[in-house]
């Protein structure tokens, strides 16, 4: 509004209807003075216009970064129409995009704020307005004062072949950009020449703060991208890879300290690291301690798949446990005796990995148990004669496994925990006699640790004369009826207060 009215004094058919008037030229030399002096005042309010434009710039920027950021915090309707749709944006994706839309909205308001505040044109150019009224009025005086108490820098004036004024010396000292050379559209001969040499300056000056607002404004914008695609992206990644590479060090690795529970709002990376993980701890389960070679040698090989690793010969205790009148439980619990099972198992496993040791084989009414001994693989003499405490830990958890399965009493009992198992009518009188009892037979001796099968299926375990002999120590607890029974080889590994409480 305020630039409209400073170009009332440059209408055309206002100054005519002055000369129309017959007031003469004095009159029209007064109203030129007031324009150039009035479009001085426009081109400040100029720069009033373009702050105003600017602060309507940065509101309507604010306001859809808002509606950008309300967007993304509620839980519209629309979500079951998008599940409709056949492409939907990934979480990470979806991510991304909003991190870059908001990174961009506000790069581009920094970007309009700096840049306006520091543009240096002016317009209209009250030089060039003055200018083109002494060349429409060459005679006037009055407007030639003007021009020159108004602008203290010219350094040289003509309309015509000579100078009116020249100042050679501050000429002379000028470099070609410092100087600005202004003709009259009016009358070409006209023409003023101007010391810029601060506006240059001032010019070069906001030209390097610009350049370098821009090269901070990229590089942090930069940043902040690298930044959203590593910690979206690239950082889950890795996690996976150490985790591969901390199981492929440690197959038997604790799967606690690699994993990361998410929330619902999980994103594909997330999914991976958990499937990586709960992979990673099936491995575990399936294969055991036995196995451990076979995971390791996988995951730290990038080729192929081979499961039929060469096996190694290790050195260890081995314990055979079985359950009491397996197949009478079996006719009598039908599918329930799955639970029966797992329940027994349940018990034998943790008192055995408690005590240093690790479950093998799961044959149905039977369980094969490892406690490996430390060094004698590949034939060397085995450093676990000196183990005696690993051979009392055996014993014990042997011991207390049968302990813990005696005092459950009859199978009713046993299975009360669990809501009872469903016994047929036919079977239950005789089932609530059926008392749960377990055999064990340890044994110390060598065993060769590998992968038993195919590439079609597997399973990692124990091969030796030393592992049927346990077994077989088992089947004799049925004959001596004794719940244990140990080989020469195992007693004398224990120490000599737990030798002292076995009856040979």
């Amino acid at each position: 509004f305020i630039a409209t009215i400073s170009l009332y004094f440059e209408i055309s058919f206002f100054l005519e209807s002055f000369e129309n008037t017959g007031m003469g030229m004095g009159l029209n030399e007064f109203a030129l003075a007031r324009a150039g002096r009035a479009a001085k005042v426009g081109a400040r309010a100029g720069r009033l216009l373009r702050l105003i434009r600017l602060l309507k710039i940065f509101k309507f920027a604010t306001w859809t970064l808002k509606r950008v950021i309300k967007g993304n915090t509620q839980n519209q309707s629309k979500d079951d129409l998008e599940k409709d749709l056949t492409f939907n944006m990934s979480i990470i994706g979806r991510r991304m995009t909003e991190s870059i839309t908001k990174k961009v909205i506000l790069a581009v308001v920094l970007m309009l704020i700096v840049f306006s505040a520091t543009s240096v044109d002016l317009i209209p150019d009250a030089r060039q307005m003055q200018l083109d009224s002494i060349g429409m009025y060459p005679n006037s005086t009055i407007l030639r004062e003007s021009f020159f108490e108004s602008h203290d820098n010219i350094v040289a004036f003509s309309d015509g072949d000579e100078y009116d004024y020249l100042d050679g010396a501050r000429l002379d000292a000028l470099r070609d950009v410092e100087i600005l050379t202004l003709v009259s559209d009016a009358d070409e001969d006209v023409t003023a020449s101007f010391d810029v040499s601060q506006d240059t300056a001032t010019q070069a000056i906001l030209s390097i703060i610009i350049t370098a607002f821009v090269s901070i404004l990229l590089a942090s914008m930069g940043l902040l991208f690298s930044r959203d695609a590593y910690q979206l992206v690239i950082h889950p990644i890795e996690k996976m890879k150490h985790t591969v590479q901390q199981l492929s060090e440690n197959p038997l690795l604790h799967l606690e300290r690699v994993k990361n529970n998410r929330g619902n709002d999980s994103s594909e990376t997330d999914v991976l690291e958990q499937a990586i993980t709960k992979m990673a701890a099936l491995l575990q389960v399936g294969f055991g301690s036995a196995g451990a070679e076979i995971i390791a040698k996988n995951l730290s090989d990038m080729g192929e798949l081979n499961p039929m690793i060469p096996g190694v010969r290790v050195n260890a205790i081995f314990g055979f446990a079985d359950i009491r009148n397996f197949t009478f439980a079996t006719e009598g619990l039908q599918q329930d005796v799955m639970i029966f099972v797992n329940k027994i198992a349940a018990i034998t496993h943790r008192h055995v990995v408690n005590s240093g040791g690790h479950p093998n084989k799961n044959i149905g009414d039977a369980f094969l148990l490892v406690w490996k001994l430390k060094g004698g693989k590949n034939g060397t003499k085995s450093s676990g004669d000196l183990q005696k405490d690993l051979y009392d830990s055996a014993l014990a958890a042997c011991q207390r496994v049968i302990r813990d399965i005696q005092h459950a009493g009859n199978l009713a009992s046993f299975l009360d925990d669990d809501g009872g198992g469903n016994i047929s009518t036919a079977w239950a009188s005789s089932l609530k006699s059926y008392n749960v009892a377990i055999g064990v037979g340890l044994h110390k001796g060598w065993a060769i640790e590998g992968a038993i099968g195919s590439k079609v299926k597997i399973d990692a375990s124990y091969l030796s004369p030393h592992v049927n002999m346990a077994s077989r120590l088992e089947a004799a607890t049925k004959q001596y009826r004794v719940p244990l029974l140990m080989s020469e080889a195992f007693f004398t590994g224990l120490s000599g207060h737990v030798q002292s409480t076995c009856r040979r």
